[in-house]
């Protein structure tokens, strides 16, 4: 059955109430960072989650497609976007619930609207032994999003740290996956499988139904944590560089936080925050102080009983000398520091101890020098997409990749911005990202060109997507077909009516 679009909101609205939703097609969609003009029905915004299982019923008795967002703050990867023309946004960010925190196990269930801040600030209020494992997107991100998008923080995948969640499925039954299955059950929270198959996987990146609702493990914070930074000497080839920190990995002599970035992404996120924190232009900032950011460099935080503290570090140092600079700071030499690169970028090295923040959002204004809000993105004339492949930890992969990149970044004036992070099995998550003018349509529309030329070569090369974007979901074309028939049954039983986020991940 199709209602009349002029009814739409108005009669959803009766069942959740009429101040949760929003008629974009009167007023229209919010601007968006990549001046996209694709067509979104409008926005509801449950407020618990019995309003979610109103909202799917709503959706499948009028045929209405559903596009289910945490707080939309995927930045460069689609943010508000649905992959397909006139879905609703069911916006979930009022299901902030936080509950059952569990100090010996360290673990929390929270709902899907809750963000990276709300988060940490409940674990100090409660005095907690354990942080939040944070990225370095905004503070107001949420947790549960990320996780479900396979996103990788600090401290490494939080798709691992997901216990059990609660799902209502597009067919509008709930499925509780992980766990041992029981309330009743002294590991409930605590444990993250049940006997038989374990259903969690099926809801990371895919759109059988909506997470409303997540159990969480936490990061203990063994001491005062030591972040590592390891910059590479100036003679020193980038692969060898990166085959020194690959066999220290793989000898468990270095953590699996490891980061590594670029010249021109380290630059991209210190410049602005000099800038901030002198109340100056980017421009103006000192070249010697930027010429302190044109290597290579990684990071890697300690977060470590303090007895084992010296002789990690002893290692680390002795290994990496021939090929790294390497310096260590915690806390307390931060906090101390009267050295202005330090104090400006304070808050980047608080992501170590579990503190998030909006500052590496200031990187995406860089190029255009300009010092953006991180709380409002939109509201400025500067955009950003993603690429998000997976290589695997060799320096001759990074080699090729880079180069792969510069062969189509550099000929269209675009600067690519990329860090390495490292994952599961030995790989790398490569992030890269590249800025424009949103005042100029046809720098934008080159932007999207560079970025899908990329993606293909990158394919080509057998670096597949580790994250799609609303961009990249409908070009796709990577998947088994033995893969894409067993995920097609599964969306039929889940979703029969294919109401839950069509076309996303090309699925």
């Amino acid at each position: 059955m199709i209602v009349e679009q002029v009814d739409l909101i108005h009669q959803l609205g009766l069942i959740v109430g009429t101040s949760r939703c929003i008629d974009y097609r009167e007023q229209g969609a919010p601007a968006n960072i990549y001046r996209d003009a694709r067509a979104i029905t409008g926005c509801v915004m449950p407020a618990d989650i019995a309003s979610v299982q109103k909202i799917i019923e709503f959706a499948n008795h009028y045929s209405m497609p559903l596009y289910p967002l945490s707080r939309g703050k995927n930045y460069g990867l689609g943010c508000r976007l649905p992959v397909e023309q006139n879905n609703l946004i069911v916006d979930l960010k009022d299901i902030d619930h936080i509950r059952d925190y569990n100090d010996e196990a360290g673990t929390v269930t929270i709902g899907a609207g809750v963000s990276q801040k709300q988060l940490a600030d409940y674990l100090v209020h409660q005095g907690a032994r354990y942080r939040l494992n944070v990225t370095g997107s905004s503070e107001d991100s949420s947790v549960v999003g990320n996780a479900l998008e396979r996103g990788v923080a600090h401290y490494g995948c939080r798709v691992n740290e997901v216990i059990a969640m609660q799902v209502i499925l597009g067919n509008g039954d709930t499925l509780q996956c992980g766990g041992p299955g029981g309330l009743g059950e002294p590991s409930w929270n605590s444990y993250a499988y049940a006997l038989g198959p374990d259903l969690k996987g099926l809801f990371f990146q895919s759109a059988f139904g909506i997470v409303v609702e997540i159990t969480l493990k936490l990061t203990p914070i063994a001491g005062p944590v030591q972040v590592a930074s390891i910059e590479k000497k100036t003679t020193v080839p980038l692969a060898q560089w990166v085959d020194t920190l690959a066999d220290l990995r793989y000898r468990n002599l270095l953590p699996d936080n490891l980061h590594i970035a670029n010249p021109a992404r380290r630059m991209s996120v210190v410049a602005p925050l000099i800038a901030r924190y002198e109340q100056k232009g980017i421009q103006d900032i000192s070249q010697s102080d930027l010429d302190r950011f044109c290597q290579f460099s990684a990071t890697s935080s300690l977060n470590l009983d303090a007895r084992l503290v010296d002789s990690y570090k002893t290692v680390i140092t002795e290994t990496l000398a021939p090929v790294a600079n390497v310096h260590f700071a915690d806390a307390e030499s931060i906090r101390a520091s009267r050295d202005v690169i330090t104090c400006a970028t304070r808050g980047v090295f608080e992501h170590a101890q579990g503190i998030p923040s909006d500052d590496a959002l200031y990187s995406l204004g860089y190029e255009q020098q300009q010092l953006l809000d991180p709380k409002d993105l939109s509201a400025s004339n500067v955009g950003t997409f993603f690429l998000v492949p997976v290589i695997p930890f060799t320096g001759a992969d990074v080699d090729t990749l880079i180069t792969i990149v510069n062969q189509r970044f550099e000929p269209q004036g675009f600067t690519p911005f990329i860090t390495f992070n490292f994952i599961e099995h030995f790989n790398l998550e490569v992030v890269i990202n590249l800025t424009y003018s949103t005042d100029d349509m046809g720098r934008v529309e080159q932007a999207k060109s560079v970025m899908l030329d990329t993606f293909e070569a990158l394919n080509r090369q057998g670096y597949l997507p580790q994250r799609l974007s609303v961009f990249q979901s409908p070009v796709f074309g990577g998947y088994h077909p033995q893969y894409l028939s067993a995920v097609t049954a599964i969306k039929r039983q889940f979703d029969p009516n294919g109401i839950i986020a069509p076309g996303k991940y090309g699925l």
